[in-house]
């Protein structure tokens, strides 16, 4: 496996208090907050900018705008193709630096609307800060994880990156029965998974806590209704059991896990305490190199790989006939 550093995820609906504060979205023009999500849609204007710590950013955004109605800029360099999925990593400085991205529309174009759900991952190197309100997002593929049964590895990938453009691919069961778990100390934990279709042979999909697995039937409640405890003083080990029943794999029958959040304590303030030292040592002694985009976005037809690649490829999985499921734990208080 490869040395994967968690990310830092952010609620859009996380606005800056005051100046200093950063992994939040600020000076919103034309742009209103809701329950879960920021949406621009003023006819005359709009724009809303995000401060955030650490070496990279992606945005995933639900809009109308094209190419040449809206931008992105980051640190005020602009020039990058719109797309709806922004994706910018080595950016200069280190792991505490501030930056900051704009996305707007443009004056002379025609009205668009834009809206940023809770999509936002900052990209970290050891030393990048963990504030109050941040999640930790984990890949399906880290070390971090403890997979039995046979998932997919780097290997199957074939050279594909674990992530793309940013964002988490999924990791597959291949066969059979699986799990995949991972230890926290939190308040809190989410997942995110396709799996379908479902029938009396698989396959079947239950999340766990300490290896017991939840009673609630995920199939008939949206994550938004269903709402468990932790104590917060406790260490847990969370996960997800599969089955594919008889079956392999296949593109109508699969079971993909994408990545493992979780709301760490406040006595968390750096990626470094929530991730092994042998990997923290692995990223330092260059494992992983960040790789650098001088425009500081991603352009379209690269060789890094544009945006608009990955747009064209969650298309594509959306078309299947799958049930995605975006699964919250998340402390009562």
């Amino acid at each position: 496996m490869a040395t994967i550093l968690p990310q830092v995820g952010i609620d859009a609906t996380r606005l800056c208090d005051g100046d200093n504060d950063v992994n939040c979205y600020f000076d919103l023009k034309g742009c209103s907050t809701t329950n879960a999500s920021i949406k621009c849609d003023d006819a005359g204007g709009w724009s809303a900018s995000l401060a955030f710590v650490g070496n990279g950013v992606s945005v995933i955004t639900d809009t109308t705008c094209e190419e040449d109605s809206c931008k992105w800029a980051i640190d005020g360099a602009d020039g990058c193709p719109f797309a709806r999925m922004f994706h910018a990593t080595g950016l200069q400085g280190n792991d505490t630096t501030r930056h900051t991205l704009v996305v707007s529309s443009e004056s002379n174009s025609t009205a668009t609307t834009l809206e940023i759900n809770n999509q936002t991952r900052i990209h970290t190197g050891p030393d990048t800060p963990v504030h109050p309100g941040d999640y930790v997002v984990i890949s399906s593929f880290s070390t971090q994880v403890e997979a039995e049964g046979e998932w997919d590895t780097l290997e199957h990938l074939e050279g594909r990156p674990f992530m793309w453009e940013g964002w988490a691919i999924p990791r597959y069961l291949r066969r059979g029965k699986g799990s995949l778990s991972v230890g926290i100390v939190g308040d809190a934990f989410k997942m995110l998974w396709l799996a379908g279709p479902e029938d009396d042979n698989g396959p079947l999909v239950n999340l766990t806590i300490n290896g017991e697995a939840l009673a609630q039937d995920l199939s008939a409640v949206s994550y938004e209704d269903l709402k468990v405890s932790l104590d917060p003083g406790g260490w847990y080990n969370i996960g997800l059991t599969a089955s594919l029943g008889a079956y392999n794999r296949t593109a109508q029958k699969s079971v993909g896990v994408y990545e493992i959040s979780y709301y760490p304590l406040d006595n968390v303030t750096r990626i470094r305490d929530v991730v092994p030292e042998a990997l923290i040592e692995a990223f330092s002694n260059g494992s992983m190199p960040v790789q650098s985009n001088e425009l500081g976005c991603a352009e379209r037809g690269s060789g890094s790989g544009a945006v608009s690649h990955l747009g064209e490829r969650m298309g594509a999985v959306l078309l299947l006939p799958m049930l995605f499921v975006w699964f919250a734990l998340r402390l009562k208080f």
